[in-house]
């Protein structure tokens, strides 16, 4: 597995260490299943499914399997926002993939500053646009290729 990938699951890991120590860690994507960037969100998805995958082969994470919960952004800011919004509802989830689009991820900020601080959630950001990146609340890990 790639370090960034191994990076984030263990970061995600420390995150879940006050929460229940059974079942399955649940880790939240926001993606572009529909409309104009599905192909590129396809290979996302694909990626975090493997990723997933790999790590439950390995046992997953202190004995823990892995759970990929995906919301699909519909490649719109007003998507990108509502799939966000219903990561961050379910306390189970103590990470989330942000969208791969940095207008999506950027949309998504003022949910970010609020919402994710307050659910304890990691955000996992893809997006790259410097602006963004550099205006995250904590607490964000951010994986720019």
């Amino acid at each position: 597995m790639n370090r960034p990938v191994s990076f984030a699951l263990a970061a995600v890991f420390g995150a879940t260490a006050a929460r229940a120590a059974e079942g399955p860690i649940r880790i939240g994507q926001v993606i572009p299943i529909t409309g104009e960037a599905a192909e590129a969100g396809r290979y996302h998805k694909y990626g975090a499914e493997l990723a997933v995958e790999q790590v439950n082969k390995g046992g997953g994470i202190k004995g823990r399997k892995i759970e990929l919960v995906q919301e699909d952004d519909k490649t719109t800011n007003p998507g990108a926002v509502a799939a966000l919004q219903r990561l961050l509802e379910d306390k189970d989830i103590p990470a989330i993939i942000g969208s791969i689009r940095s207008g999506k991820g950027a949309s998504t900020a003022p949910v970010r500053s609020i919402s994710a601080a307050a659910a304890g959630a990691w955000l996992i950001q893809t997006a790259s646009r410097s602006a963004l990146t550099s205006s995250f609340v904590r607490p964000v890990l951010t994986l720019c290729g």
